[in-house]
């Protein structure tokens, strides 16, 4: 799915604008001709989505291209067939990054975890387009959006949500995410505070400290090379210890993965892996939590076996303006085991920002 972009002349909108992001007439143009090199597979119609808001900015800067994603991509590899929000291309800090936009509102954006895509909020995303703007993205090297030439990092997933952002012209949003994406999430936060009004961070990744004799063994092991050999051996196995119980959902989820992804998908999250190991081993959120302003709601699966719940437990007490819950039965994606609750548990936090906003307007 890395580096796939495909697309019929016919299908493919323009949408160019005047951008802030950096990038030359050459990258659009590389861009451009990416999507109009081959032609995609006949596949089941996908509803048609207006463009994305676009920002105006000032003549004489390079043009920035946004355009609705090509019918090949909506359903690539790895992505939920359910998920129904309009999706787009743009390019971001030079890299082509998928992202979904839609409703209006109030601006929150969804951040997914490791080996993951925008989709995997299926089941979450689509109920708040009724009274804010949804935006979600494929971090770089996930999903649909591009590998970058550099190193990955928590810190460049945090300035690629950034960036996109600037692109539509967001000044502010809730951020929610979930595992490696509460990571991208709090980095986000403490980088640019002043963009960032609430924060979900569900069961977050990191938020622990990792003992010295494990970030050894991390970093023996967590190399390209070994990563690389035995994950596709046992990606399916990790699938049997992310959930707690068995439902509708997550048995749909399951057999979505099963049935979409190949088997270079699985080496290229495993690559992913092993060029996260830094930040995922060395780098301590704990110790940087208090500085972390915003209102935030700290949400977890009591049966999680990627970030136990005592972990998190000893996070909220670190944090200064902290609502937790603990969700009974549920392991590490309670966005799938058990959407209604998380749904209902976001939705009141995002709901204490709106009195404030009214207050604000009145002003």
């Amino acid at each position: 799915m890395f580096g796939l972009v495909t697309a019929q002349r016919g299908s493919v909108r323009r949408a160019a604008t005047v951008g802030a992001m950096g990038v030359g007439g050459a990258e659009v143009r590389r861009l451009w001709n990416d999507l109009l090199r081959v032609r995609p597979k006949r596949q089941a119609p996908v509803e048609s989505a207006p463009p994305p808001h676009l920002v105006e900015t000032e003549r004489g800067k390079p043009e920035t291209l946004v355009m609705p994603m090509p019918e090949a991509n909506v359903l690539g590899p790895g992505r939920n067939r359910a998920f129904r929000l309009p999706q787009y291309f743009a390019i971001v800090n030079g890299v082509r990054t998928a992202f979904c936009d839609a409703g209006r509102g109030p601006a929150v954006v969804f951040i997914h975890g490791l080996a993951g895509d925008v989709t995997h909020w299926v089941y979450v995303a689509p109920h708040f387009v009724g009274q804010h703007r949804v935006i979600g993205l494929d971090l770089p090297a996930a999903g649909e959006s591009e590998r970058p030439r550099g190193p990955l990092s928590v810190r460049m997933f945090a300035k690629q949500v950034h960036g996109l952002l600037d692109v539509l012209g967001v000044e502010r949003a809730a951020i929610v995410g979930h595992s490696l994406g509460g990571m991208v999430a709090a980095e986000l936060a403490l980088l640019h505070p002043e963009r960032v009004s609430r924060l979900v961070l569900i069961n977050p990744a990191g938020f622990q400290k990792m003992p010295y004799v494990l970030r050894a063994a991390g970093h023996a092991f967590l190399r390209p090379a070994l990563v690389g050999g035995f994950f596709p051996h046992i990606w399916k196995r990790i699938l049997d210890v992310v959930f707690c119980e068995q439902n509708d959902c997550t048995r749909a989820f399951v057999h979505s993965l099963e049935e979409t992804y190949r088997l270079q998908d699985i080496h290229d999250i495993a690559a992913t892996i092993a060029g996260l190991r830094a930040d995922f081993l060395d780098r301590d959120y704990l110790a940087v939590l208090d500085q972390l302003r915003q209102p935030t709601l700290l949400l977890w699966g009591a049966e999680d076996l990627l970030t136990p719940a005592a972990a998190l437990r000893a996070t909220a007490a670190r944090m200064p303006n902290v609502t937790t819950h603990e969700l009974p039965r549920c392991g590490h994606m309670p966005i799938i085991e058990q959407p209604a609750e998380t749904i209902r548990r976001i939705e009141a936090h995002l709901a204490a920002e709106r009195p404030s906003l009214l207050a604000a307007a009145a002003r």
